[in-house]
């Protein structure tokens, strides 16, 4: 049984480029970096609709865990 839930917000940019999101989503899961897994998975295979995600944040409660961006190519926390 899982005793945690990550939320993860997903942004991007619209075609008019203006910023998109957050498109919110959940992730049960023990292990942050499965959550991580999965956010990379979903912002490459998923599009919302408003476009393809290019960053994410990973909370857990109110606290910001990890923060991704494409641009940068990597993930912080």
């Amino acid at each position: 049984m899982t005793s945690r839930m990550y939320a993860i917000d997903f942004y991007g940019t619209k075609p008019d480029g203006t910023q998109a999101g957050p498109e919110k989503l959940t992730f049960p899961g023990d292990r942050l970096p499965d959550a991580i897994t999965a956010a990379h998975i979903l912002m490459q295979t998923n599009r919302f609709s408003w476009g393809s995600a290019t960053s994410f944040k990973i909370f857990e409660e109110d606290l910001v865990l990890v923060y991704s961006s494409d641009r940068a190519n990597k993930t912080e926390g």
